[in-house]
């Protein structure tokens, strides 16, 4: 009832090192909004191409109904991410299976070993050319079902050109160019440029269509799925519309 906290936005991240994890489940008085790590995860073996994640998938992205639609809550409730401050950069994601720490001092030790990542078929920057296309395509995807889902999209930093930081998935006490906004990158390489193109016009895309972003979760009448083999684990196909008033 504040004249100033009540118009503040609050965001939980509703886990901690203790092991305690509240992604649902939170205190919020239906006013805390959360991050969503179930969206992220789901997210990743999806596309990734893990069997048996095609549902659960398709209910991240119609808003998680499953997690937040309840008392007063909205999608918006929801903060959907496939990438976060700590962890892979977007284009690590695609690039690393196994997190490469050496340089923070604690062997490698530190930082989750849930990734969910998958390198497209090599380690590292160094790959074949059909492996750097197809990390391209991967991180469009991971960036096209993040706009395209209901909810409110967080992205990170650098993720919008392509920033890594070379498979190291807890950076935060290191002082080095690869945490800094690498503008030399965004400019100079064709590739980043490109990528950034892509990015951005899908966030316009995003805030133009009244049907992403909605306020209420979504009903039979809001949304068809075009999908007759949901028990199928191996299938990775999914289409759906989205109907307006």
């Amino acid at each position: 009832k504040d004249p100033v906290l009540s118009k503040v936005k609050l965001i939980s991240e509703p886990w901690d090192c203790g092991g305690l994890y509240q992604v649902g489940s939170f205190p919020n008085w239906d006013v805390w909004a959360e991050w969503n790590g179930k969206y992220r995860d789901d997210v990743r073996c999806f596309i990734k191409g893990d069997p048996g994640m095609k549902s659960a998938f398709a209910t991240r992205i119609a808003g998680s109904a499953d997690l937040y639609n309840y008392n007063k809550r909205k999608p918006f409730h929801s903060i959907n991410f496939v990438i976060a401050h700590d962890g892979f950069t977007l284009n690590d994601l695609v690039s690393y299976n196994e997190k490469h720490n050496e340089e923070n001092g604690e062997r490698s030790r530190d930082g989750s070993n849930d990734n969910f990542s998958w390198n497209c078929g090599a380690e590292g920057a160094a790959a074949p050319e059909a492996v750097r296309q197809l990390r391209v395509r991967q991180r469009k995807n991971f960036h096209l079902a993040l706009m395209v889902s209901q909810g409110t999209p967080m992205v990170l930093m650098g993720d919008e050109y392509g920033r890594s930081t070379e498979g190291n998935n807890n950076t935060y006490g290191l002082d080095r160019r690869m945490n800094y906004f690498r503008w030399d990158q965004l400019e100079e390489d064709a590739p980043s440029a490109d990528f950034f193109r892509f990015y951005s016009s899908l966030i316009h895309f995003r805030r133009r269509s009244p049907l992403l972003g909605r306020a209420d979760f979504l009903t039979t009448r809001d949304i068809t799925w075009h999908e007759s083999n949901w028990k199928n684990d191996e299938s990775c196909f999914l289409s759906f519309t989205l109907h307006g008033d």
